[in-house]
């Protein structure tokens, strides 16, 4: 399943690079740390954690 994340820049939401499934997003103990993603809206690049990433389901 792709992952979401909202830019910290415009506030807009997309896509991201990784993908991942529902049950190993949900799991604790997977790790994301320091990934930039580049946002599509406003060419911001930025960094994200788990905690910014969510599925839409």
């Amino acid at each position: 399943m792709p992952l979401y994340v909202t830019c910290r820049g415009c506030g807009s939401e997309f896509v991201s690079g990784m993908q991942m499934g529902l049950e190993t997003f949900k799991k604790p103990d997977t790790i994301i740390e320091d990934k930039s993603e580049d946002c599509p809206f406003c060419g911001k690049t930025n960094t994200y954690s788990k905690e910014n990433y969510f599925i839409k389901e």
